[in-house]
């Protein structure tokens, strides 16, 4: 299921995307979704770095956003 249009790009994003994705030879949704993935990653993987001592059990950034009905 598409995501609902969230994002407002600049201008300069919106250009570095597309150049990015003909590079890429991807289109810009796969683009984004891809971005995403490995941004949400990067970052989940960040902050259990940050904070160890943390339990691993505590939701995810998918749970959170559906509790937030934002997500799928």
């Amino acid at each position: 299921m598409p995501l609902p249009r969230l994002l407002r790009l600049t201008h300069d994003q919106s250009r570095r995307l597309e150049r990015l994705a003909k590079r890429c030879d991807m289109s810009r949704h796969e683009l984004i979704e891809r971005l995403m993935s490995e941004g949400l990653a990067h970052l989940e993987h960040q902050r259990m770095l940050e904070d160890p001592g943390r339990p691993r059990a505590e939701s995810s950034i998918d749970q959170r956003l559906r509790e937030s009905g934002l997500g799928a």
